[in-house]
């Protein structure tokens, strides 16, 4: 692909990138003329051509209360003006993208991504952005010629208009402004069937085709890969469960004044792999929705087995690559040698599918530090013991790494009542669990997490004694849901409505110092935004088909009210955390990761003597007729947590063979010396370049010393001058 073809691309990708930010939502218009073999296919109405729910919508009544409007007619279009008129080589796409922002906004538009066609010599990605623009039309075509100047003949680059349908296209396709496709996508039984799941006069959609992806990729390797990545290709396919991943669908509408959202992933029973991870789960349980109080502001429950999740893991593993498979389940089992714990039975399977998170201003104060996550267990005592012995391998090893200096960072117990809370004191925060009643507490603070344990023993009120929620749930019409989400934005909005002014303008003030000028009332006042804010909920849920998915909110976006809830000060407050716990944190991990570093030096000693033991006393000339001869696990040749990467999965012995010999992080001198050599004799070491204080030395009677590296290079450099031989 020569340079002019990568520059085009790479237009075409940002023009992608900014359409798919621009739309609120993305939709079904234009349909009719995408080709049916679209991969990835975005819409939007268009702000002048809402369907007729909009009129009456909260959605425009906050944007009407606003100037939203003007961030894509006025300060997009001013910023791409500006851009492309300061000396910089992006003229022609910055006038595009100027010429786009204002008809993209009110007509409606589209996206068709049909990845590589893969009939010629080189792939060419096949790509088009539809607009119909209306009068506008004939001079947006005009802005957009500038882009395919100079476009090499074989990608066929091309801009057309037709009736105030712009079309700018790259690659070989049936798009055209002059006719539709023989089949289009809105007659393609898949595309249908996805989007009859999702509800009437969408105003925006979103349309993806795994299998189709899958599909090109096997042709892309057919035509192009060697014999092994072929092979390789199909066992990955075969691990993760590509096969059942069919289609994703998505869309937006209005319906009584809400917005209504509503999603569909097509991954038909039975499930393996990944599918079964992710697309399977029974409908929620009362005891988990019991564990919410009813004055949570924000909530969410669901599914995640990680046992389930855990098992898919190793097994993919195994049939990924057997050698992988082996150093995983080894891993395991020094995991277990060291702790006593099996991560799969003890932890992964003791634990509950079943997660709430919520917050709740009644007890914990608003905002995210007042999080509490619950899990409704297994086996509530399995997991107490596994969590509890973790706890006590940590403690030990903080402990070790501290040396009895302080700082002194250690988990302990507290109680609160008959409730013992685990906690970990740490300046700004002391991250805290508890088990009781079958459930595990998670919380940033302790008194967070006695709150959620009390509610459940007391059997407070729940999330489904709400009102609010139980209207929601009613018109959402799911009895039995697979997860849940409620956020109760009226509450959240008047409590931080300014932060998030301050959030929207941390957004736009970037754009500004570009010269976008975005309006300063791009968020309506408080007192024309508070009558049209509501609560918002949504369910999910599984059947033979796949999942599903659909949501209530007042407006588009409306995750944006709820991230404001956040704030400046809640991001302050983490951001001064973060700086006060990750120095320790960091310290702690590190120190371990030097003494593994240690560790990974023995290991090399003992398959070092069991070489010799092989071969008349004498150590093996290199790292690699280690790989080679012993059965050594290349990781002990990189030290913990640093940046040489292991060979890939399925490298054969020879090339990891090199590889240690070249690439690791280990300096050898073991070659020519026997097991004879004195005791201060060195035959590895950590590199110098890579710890400048002190390094992890292994000599020759197999013990393994820190020493500062002036005394390190010392010894070395007396034995290569004879002395004490």
């Amino acid at each position: 692909m020569n340079a002019v073809m990568r520059s085009l691309t790479a237009k075409i990708v940002l023009i992608a990138l900014f359409v798919t930010v621009a739309l609120p939502a993305s939709a079904q218009p234009l349909a009719d003329r995408i080709p049916q073999d679209a991969l990835i296919y975005i819409g939007w109405a268009g702000a002048n051509h809402m369907p007729p729910g909009y009129a009456q919508s909260h959605a425009k009544s906050i944007l009407d209360g606003g100037e939203i409007a003007k961030l894509f007619e006025e300060s997009v279009p001013r910023m791409f003006r500006k851009l492309g008129g300061d000396g910089r080589k992006i003229d022609g796409f910055a006038t595009a993208v100027a010429a786009l922002a204002g008809p993209v906004w009110r007509h409606p538009s589209a996206l068709y991504w049909a990845g590589l066609d893969a009939n010629g010599n080189v792939p060419v990605p096949k790509f088009a952005l539809l607009v119909d623009a209306g009068d506008e039309g004939k001079a947006l075509a005009e802005a957009l010629r500038p882009l395919i100047a100079g476009a090499p003949a074989q990608i066929d680059a091309r801009v057309e208009e037709e009736n105030g349908l712009v079309i700018f296209a790259m690659g070989p396709s049936e798009v055209s402004a002059k006719k539709k496709p023989a089949v289009p996508l809105a007659q393609r039984k898949e595309f249908r069937r996805a989007m009859d799941q999702l509800g009437k006069d969408p105003a925006a959609a979103f349309y993806f085709d795994p299998e189709g992806v899958i599909d090109q990729a096997d042709q892309l390797v057919g035509n192009f890969a060697p014999p092994e990545i072929k092979e390789r290709w199909t066992i990955i396919k075969d691990a993760f469960g590509l096969h059942g991943f069919k289609r994703v669908a998505w869309a937006g509408s209005f319906e009584d004044k809400m917005w209504v959202s509503a999603a569909f992933v097509e991954a038909p029973e039975p499930r393996v792999g990944v599918n079964k991870v992710f697309f399977e789960a029974p409908p929620l349980s009362p005891g988990i929705l019991a564990a919410i109080p009813q004055t949570s502001s924000m909530a969410w429950a669901g599914h995640l087995d990680l046992g389930i999740a855990f098992s898919e893991a190793r097994a993919i593993t195994r049939k990924l690559d057997d050698f992988a498979a082996t150093e995983f389940e080894g891993r395991l089992v020094d995991f277990k040698a060291a702790t006593g714990i099996d991560l799969q039975t003890d932890l992964a399977d003791a634990l509950g599918s079943e997660w709430a998170a919520y917050s709740n201003p009644a007890a914990t104060g608003e905002g995210i530090l007042g999080l509490v996550i619950v899990n409704h267990l297994r086996d509530s005592a399995k997991a107490e013991k596994s969590l509890s012995k973790l706890e006590t391998e940590l403690n030990a090893l903080l402990k070790e790494q501290n040396r009895n200096r302080p700082p002194h960072v250690a988990m302990r117990i507290i109680k609160s009542g008959d409730l013992s809370i685990h906690t970990l004191s740490v300046p700004g925060a002391s991250p805290a669990w508890a088990i009781k009643d079958g459930n595990l507490y998670i919380g940033l603070y302790p008194q967070s997490v006695a709150a959620a344990a009390e509610h459940v023993t007391a059997k407070g009120k729940s999330i489904t004694d709400n009102a609010d929620f139980a209207a929601l749930q009613k018109k959402l019409g799911k009895d039995q849901p697979t997860s849940i989400h409620f956020v109760d934005l009226p509450r959240i909005t008047k409590s931080s409505y300014t932060e998030l002014l301050m959030l929207v303008r941390s957004a736009l003030g970037p754009a500004d110092l570009l010269g976008a000028q975005s309006p300063a009332l791009t968020m309506p006042t408080i007192e024309k935004l508070m009558p049209h804010l509501t609560p918002g909920a949504g369910v999910a849920w599984v059947d033979k088909d796949g999942w599903h998915c659909k949501s209530l909110s007042p407006m588009p976006a409306s995750g944006l009210f709820v991230a404001g809830s956040l704030g400046p000060i809640v991001a302050g407050a983490e951001a001064a955390l973060a700086w006060s716990t990750i120095p320790e944190i960091s310290r702690a991990r590190a120190n371990a990761g030097r003494a593994q570093s240690g560790n990974n030096l023995r290991a090399i000693g003992q398959s070092m003597f069991l070489y010799a033991n092989e071969n008349k006393g004498n150590f093996p000339a290199s790292f690699g007729d280690l790989i080679r001869t012993q059965d050594v696990s290349p990781s002990v040749f990189v030290i913990p947590n640093g940046s040489t990467p292991l060979p890939p999965p399925g490298t054969d012995r020879d090339k990891i063979a090199e590889w240690a010999t070249r690439s690791s992080d280990y300096v050898y001198l073991g070659a020519g010396k026997k097991t004879t050599a004195g005791p201060d004799v060195v035959l590895a070491h950590e590199k110098f370049e890579v710890f400048g204080g002190d390094v992890y030395v292994l000599f020759a009677d197999g013990h393994v010393e820190r020493l500062p590296v002036s005394r390190a290079k010392e010894l070395i450099e007396r034995r290569a001058d004879g002395i004490g031989l």
